[in-house]
């Protein structure tokens, strides 16, 4: 009897190994369920990548609002990894919002003159956008 990969296969390797189950949905095409591995083992770079190579339209908001829970860092990365094409991947309104609902509570109590670099340089490249 041999194994094939598949959505299933995937779906129980995921709570023991979940880069072998990245792997696994890869090899069974479960775009959906890659991009939350991809998500999951913080590997937010390969989102948009992969995403445009196999045609998916994940729900951009949605991955952006998991990552900034995740990793506000990155998530600032991926946000603007999701406006840096002329053709924003999302809604530049609902990214700007995203991220300032994680940003803006620790900006006002913070008086760390990157923070507030980081924040100004970001707002001004998404504006530029609008």
């Amino acid at each position: 009897m041999q194994l094939e990969c598949s959505e299933e296969l995937g779906d129980l390797v995921k709570g023991v190994d979940p880069t072998l189950a990245l792997s696994v949905y890869l090899r069974a095409n479960v775009p959906n369920k890659v991009i939350q591995c991809f998500a999951e083992t913080g590997q937010f770079q390969k989102i948009v990548l992969y995403a445009k190579k196999v045609g998916h339209t994940p729900d951009y908001i949605f991955l952006l609002r998991n990552i900034m829970r995740m990793n506000p860092d990155q998530g600032t990365q991926f946000a603007q990894m999701l406006v840096a094409d002329d053709e924003p991947l999302a809604d530049i309104n609902q990214v700007c919002g995203t991220w300032q609902y994680f940003h803006i509570p620790f900006w006002l109590t913070c008086t760390n003159v990157w923070v507030v670099f980081e924040l100004m340089k970001v707002v001004s490249s998404l504006l530029c956008r609008v």
